[in-house]
Formats: structure tokens, sequence, C-alpha cells
């Protein structure tokens, strides 16, 4: 909390915490990967609600480096996360250290970028694991056949095609997904 004259200025600020900006440009241009421990380990977390414990992330680990020493690696990358103000620790659980919750196109640029830096560091020569694809056709997809009673087809990894012929596609502006091309159904 910032105190001017014994008088509070409002809600209190952390400053040992990041911004979900500062996230993502750890991510995607800071994080100096030797390994994919990095983006594994914020993927976890992401994907599991924001809070895991040691356990979870060395299965994860241990899942995506199956010949590494999971304790070792462990206990590497959270150094590592934890002295870049990335992640911190509250009793038993690991957690992001945002100074705010994630939204939930926040979480899914969080997990596409852990996703690309991970392929990046798999075509590098390392072991390729088969990952989690998170993109939005299967859950449009399911949204609108719920909805509207009407069988819609996947053409693409991020294209629909509707009865209609016509086709929804998503299309990237930043890190946020836009949907188009979808007028509404009668």
């Amino acid at each position: 909390m910032i105190l001017k004259d014994n008088v509070s200025d409002g809600p209190a600020f952390d400053e040992s915490r990041i911004s979900y900006a500062q996230l993502i440009d750890f991510i995607d241009h800071k994080m100096d990967m030797h390994a994919n421990y990095q983006p594994v380990v914020i993927k976890t977390i992401v994907e599991r609600g924001g809070s895991v414990t040691r356990d979870v992330i060395e299965d994860q680990l241990d899942r995506f480096n199956p010949d590494s020493n999971s304790k070792s690696m462990t206990n590497t990358v959270l150094s590592v996360l934890k002295e870049n103000r990335i992640l911190r620790k509250d009793r038993d659980n690991y957690l992001l250290n945002l100074d705010r919750p994630l939204k939930y196109d926040d979480i899914q640029s969080i997990i596409a970028l852990c996703n690309e830096q991970i392929r990046k560091f798999e075509r590098g020569g390392q072991h390729a694991v088969e990952l989690e694809e998170h993109d939005y056709a299967p859950v449009l997809k399911r949204f609108l056949e719920g909805k509207y009673n009407i069988s819609i087809e996947k053409v693409s990894r991020a294209n629909l095609k509707l009865p209609s012929g016509s086709i929804i596609h998503a299309k990237g502006a930043g890190r946020e997904i836009q949907w188009q091309d979808l007028a509404p159904l009668h």
C-alpha cells in the first residue's frame, strides 16, 4: 500500500507482482530456454487453474522430458522462474506471480504461446511429445451444434464450415483470436 501523509492511496499494490503483458513478454522474448521446462511449468499452472503442487509440476516435466532427472530439472526451473518473478510459492502450491486474475482469453493466449515455445524447442532435436491443441474451433463447433441443432464440419485447425457453406475462421490480432464471417443463424 502506498501511503502519503498517512493517507491510503487506494488498494494495495504489490510491486513484486508482474503484469499479464510482462508475462507474455517473458515467454515470447526473454525466456532463456536451454530446455522446454519453463513453458511446460507456466502452461501447467495455467491449465490447472492457476495453482499446482510440486508433484504436478514434476509429473508434467517428466511427461515432456522422459529422459531427464525430474528432481534436478524441477529445482532448476522453479528457481529460474522465481528469480524472474514469474511464479511464487504459497504454502505447498506454485502460482503465477501476476498482479490480477487471468481472463479466459489471457489463459488461451498463454497456453498457445507456451505450446509454441515447446514446439520450437522440440524442433531443435529434442523429444517430440504430442501436445494438446488449444484452438477455439472445437469449442465453437460444440456450441453451435448444440444451440442450433446443426452439423458443422471442421475443415482445418481453426476453420469451421457451416451447412450454408460459409467458413468461420480465426483471425489473429496480436495474441487475441477474433471470429469472423459468422452471420446470425436463425
